[in-house]
């Protein structure tokens, strides 16, 4: 997994670092939180668009989240400003 550092420094610090792929600084992530307490970890580059999807995760205290109903929104509007259809 070539993410494997980065999402250990999301772990223990909150922070991504750079891509692994192309060494870009524009990587960010967010925690999804479910409704069961557990929840999934998606990281990313903005500019290779190389991704990694980790499931089950428990997000540590104080890191950035979201509700899965949140994710769908902000996803619903993303497509909608590509004109994608839902």
């Amino acid at each position: 997994m070539k993410w494997r550092d980065n999402l250990l420094r999301i772990v223990n610090e909150g922070i991504v670092g750079k891509c692994p792929f192309c060494k870009s600084d524009n990587t960010d992530y967010m925690y999804i939180d479910h409704e069961n307490g557990r929840g999934c970890l998606d990281i990313w580059c903005g500019s290779c668009n190389e991704n990694e999807h980790v499931d089950c995760a428990t997000p540590p205290a104080n890191r950035k989240r979201m509700t899965m109903k949140q994710a769908l929104a902000e996803e619903r509007e993303r497509n909608r400003k590509k004109n994608l259809a839902i």
